[in-house]
Order: C-alpha cells, then sequence, then structure tokens
C-alpha cells in the first residue's frame, strides 16, 4: 500500500494515509500477523482455543473497510482457524491446523488454489 502504513495492537488494526487521520479497525480476537499487499492489507486473528472461528483471515483496504472475509470452507475439525500466512508473490498463502492450505489472491478474495498438505 503506497503511502499508508499499519501497526496492530491486540484486536485493533491502526492504518494512517496521508492526509487522512488514524482508521482503526477492530477485530473479534487479537491481531496475530499483518501482510501489506498492493491494495489490501491482509490480516489473521488468532480465536481462543475451542472458540470454532476458522474464518479467521480479513482483507481490510487503506480505508478502514473490510473487503472480504475468508470463505467459509468443510474441515476435518470443526475448530481449525488459519494459523499461518506468508506472502507468496501477489497473492497470501494460508495454513490451519487441519493441514488445508490456500492461495488466496488478495485484491478479490479469490480461492486460487486449495490443498491438503499433512
Amino acid at each position: 500500500m503506497k503511502n499508508v502504513s499499519y501497526y496492530f495492537r491486540r484486536n485493533g488494526l491502526f492504518i494512517r494515509s496521508r492526509g487522512r487521520p488514524v482508521r482503526r479497525v477492530d477485530f473479534a480476537w487479537p491481531i496475530a500477523e499483518v501482510i501489506a499487499f498492493a491494495e489490501i492489507l491482509v490480516v489473521r486473528i488468532q480465536p481462543k482455543p475451542g472458540a470454532k472461528d476458522n474464518q479467521n483471515v480479513f482483507g481490510v483496504r487503506s480505508d478502514g473497510e473490510i473487503a472480504w472475509q475468508v470463505p467459509d470452507r468443510q474441515f476435518i475439525y470443526d475448530d481449525s482457524p488459519f494459523t499461518g500466512m506468508k506472502r507468496t508473490g501477489p497473492n497470501v498463502y494460508l495454513s490451519n491446523w487441519d493441514g488445508n492450505e490456500l492461495i488466496v489472491d488478495p485484491s478479490t478474495e479469490k480461492v486460487l488454489h486449495e490443498t491438503y498438505g499433512k
């Protein structure tokens, strides 16, 4: 994201854009990590074990609006949130407790590839 900086503390994501006030985006659970892409900040939150909150990755625009939330998937276990993510070129790689792996286009939320990694 050009001319945008961010930081997070607990459940809050703070976005600074030139000429705009700081935008705060609050999530239900603490933020585990954020990866910045050209148009989207991809945010992974860390649900409490047993919470069954498996849609724990979000795309957030620079204006603080949530553009998307990772689509619901059928997993082996009911409690299988995404536990890792990394940049893979222009996309984001997500992995969860079950061993499911997704590659997602952060601009569109489109799942480009899905596999099982264990």
